[in-house]
């Protein structure tokens, strides 16, 4: 993995927890926090796989 990837491995929790902040578990899309790291979208997923419920759902 290069040295950008690793950097973005690093982004993405904190990207993650300022959307949980403003819109909640439920309601932030990968789209938002790919925005906030400042890649596209489907890098997140090459990064760190699918978005996994932790909850079932309603």
């Amino acid at each position: 993995m290069g040295e950008q990837a690793g950097g973005t491995r690093e982004r993405h929790p904190r990207a993650a927890i300022a959307e949980f902040a403003l819109t909640g578990h439920c309601g932030t899309s990968t789209q938002a926090i790919a925005k906030r790291v400042g890649v596209p979208q489907p890098y997140l997923f090459r990064l760190f796989g699918a978005r996994r419920r932790s909850s079932p759902p309603p």
